[in-house]
């Protein structure tokens, strides 16, 4: 145990003044963390003091929530790295959706028997859910955007005010003969306060365990979700670190909370902080960044570029083509070009603001000419911090391996946890659990010497580990229906990968995306960072949000600017013929922004 004077950040990282004061701080604290000031690394280096320290010691915990799953993984995942064995078992990283899932599954007995779920429900299963809506309303002609927006807006919070609202309700609740029990996330959230609501002890138990919360991309965060933070911590003694950036707050339509930041100062009597250097832009991308303050009627708060960079470096560029297949070409030898400089393909990105099968197919195919591997990357980001996944993907690598990894200790932890073998067992129980993994492992390389079936291998590795093992230890496979449909999205998309490669491994680095560029909203870009930026269509269409909601709109663009580490290049085309607006394309709607980037290209 450390003394709180004496503790240094992990690893030697270096933390702003502001920084080191959040890492330490015992009172609610609202940080305010513009892009690559390190909000991660600060939260991971909190957690490496609360537990160095002693000030969470065991058996105590942290808890952290997420609005994305993507954002849950990396933050455990740093947290991990920075706080070794407390990180891995102390620490616990989840979504808003999947923390809710947790209380209603392991508390469902604590509802009022007329609320209470049947235990086997599906989650989200939209098709199912619309047949529900016609199934209580008994009207089949309904149109999907009022059966949608139906069985999205149902709560279980309010009183039913009528027969249709009541049964589609039991519905949910308990299915029928041919439909299963079957919650929106929304509902499932609505049932966990009503069970911490309505049994104290729950509250004070979360409480009790987790004397220390993080929220992170707080901006985010909706009515709902903020209800049901204050449900479990308001007036409580635990202590809370909210994280985020109003500036990128891009989940409007989602329905996030436009007073988000006020409101938890008031309620929580937290203050506030600013971090201000930004580890991550060139100093170009950061002053386009700070241009935009105004646009986002942000207070100009200063800002600092690292130490690492000179104060001309980055690099902003328009390519601008008559057609969309000129920019795909360019786009294709300009990505070549920063190939050949050293930058490898998963450092670069090719953002959209929507739909990215409509502009993506041009520029994968160019791209393929020149031998570059890119991919639109949607269907597999969520699929990659899968638990589950994860598990099959190290046992594919280390069945193709003869060196032992770092990743083989992490791999023998987690199968002695599977086993219920802790680290002072006897040494001959921890003998036998290394000579038994290996030998599992012997036999997969086997397997994938033999090219058996991507399907045969991955039941062959679930079967080893247990479906028992990856329902009791991941909470989001409680439910069969969750971890078949990761298991057959899983076995899809990796049997196309290992189609097209030359080996496992190589099939395994392609799944990952270590060898190809991904192709992406700005949306699901949030989170990330890369070497080189290409923003596609800087045009009116792309962009056309910006007539209705101007202000959504301009936080969208900041996000995708503040991506770039070092190079940042836009697109226009003046025609286009491929995307779901072809024809003419203008940039009179945007002239804002497009006036603004070309003040600063290079």
């Amino acid at each position: 145990m450390i003394n709180r004077n004496e503790w240094v950040p992990a690893d030697n990282f270096f933390l702003e003044q502001k920084a080191s004061y959040s890492v330490k701080s015992m009172e609610n604290l609202l940080v305010i963390a513009g892009p690559g000031t390190g909000k991660t690394e600060m939260l991971a280096q909190r957690a490496n003091y609360l537990f160095e320290t002693g000030i969470c010691k065991e058996p105590y915990n942290i808890l952290a929530i997420s609005f994305k799953k993507d954002s849950a993984s990396n933050l455990g995942e740093r947290v991990k790295k920075r706080s070794s064995k407390s990180g891995d078992y102390r620490f616990d990283s989840m979504t808003y959706d999947a923390l809710a899932k947790r209380v209603l599954d392991q508390f469902r007995n604590g509802l009022n028997i007329t609320i209470r779920p049947d235990g086997d429900y599906l989650v989200q299963n939209e098709t199912k859910l619309s047949e529900m809506v016609k199934e209580a309303s008994q009207s089949y002609l309904l149109n999907s955007y009022c059966v949608n927006k139906t069985w999205r807006e149902f709560s279980f919070l309010n009183p039913t005010i009528n027969n249709v609202q009541k049964k589609l309700g039991n519905l949910m609740l308990h299915g029928t003969d041919k439909l299963q029990a079957n919650l929106s996330y929304h509902g499932i959230m609505q049932l966990a306060i009503k069970i911490i609501e309505t049994n104290p002890s729950i509250r004070y138990a979360f409480q009790v365990a987790y004397p220390f919360v993080f929220l992170d991309e707080f901006q985010d965060t909706t009515d709902l979700q903020y209800k049901f933070i204050k449900t479990l911590f308001l007036s409580s003694p635990v202590v809370i670190t909210a994280v985020g950036d109003d500036k990128q707050r891009i989940m409007d339509f989602a329905g996030a909370r436009k007073t988000i930041f006020l409101d938890f100062k008031n309620d929580f009597s937290a203050d506030e902080l600013h971090l201000s250097v930004n580890h991550r832009s060139a100093p170009q991308i950061i002053n386009l960044q700070l241009s935009m303050y105004k646009s986002l009627q942000e207070d100009y708060n200063e800002v600092f570029y690292s130490g690492k960079w000179n104060k001309n470096e980055g690099e902003i560029s328009l390519i601008q083509s008559l057609d969309d297949y000129e920019e795909a070409k360019k786009v294709a030898q300009d990505i070549m070009e920063k190939i050949h400089q050293g930058i490898k393909p998963n450092e670069i990105v090719i953002l959209v603001k929507q739909r990215a099968e409509d502009y993506a197919p041009l520029i994968i195919d160019a791209l393929k000419e020149k031998g570059i591997k890119a991919r639109i990357e949607s269907d597999y980001q969520s699929l990659i911090k899968e638990p589950l996944v994860k598990i099959i993907l190290h046992s594919i690598m280390l069945s193709s391996t003869t060196s032992y990894t770092e990743d083989w200790q992490k791999y023998l932890s987690l199968y002695m946890e599977s086993q219920g073998i802790s680290d002072v067992e006897d040494e001959r129980i921890i003998y036998d659990a290394e000579k038994a993994l290996n030998e599992f492992l012997k036999s997969t390389s086997l397997m994938l010497n033999n090219k058996t079936t991507v399907k045969k291998l991955v039941q062959c590795i679930i079967d080893f580990w247990t479906v028992d093992f990856f329902q009791t230890t991941f909470p989001e496979y409680l439910h069969g229906s969750n971890l078949e449909e990761t298991i057959t999205s899983f076995i899809n998309l990796m049997e196309l990968e290992y189609q097209s490669g030359e080996s496992w491994t190589e099939a395994v680095k392609s799944f990952v995306g270590d060898n190809s560029i991904p192709i992406m909203t700005i949306h699901k870009s949030k989170g990330l960072e890369f070497k080189a930026v290409y923003l596609i269509a800087l045009d009116d269409n792309a962009f056309w949000s910006f007539k209705c909601n101007p202000d959504a709109t301009r936080r969208a663009l900041f996000v995708a600017i503040s991506r770039a580490k070092q190079y940042l290049t836009f697109t226009f085309s003046e025609s286009r013929f491929t995307t779901k607006h072809p024809g003419r394309q203008t940039h009179v709607l945007i002239s804002e922004f497009y006036e603004l980037i070309k003040r600063f290209v290079n």
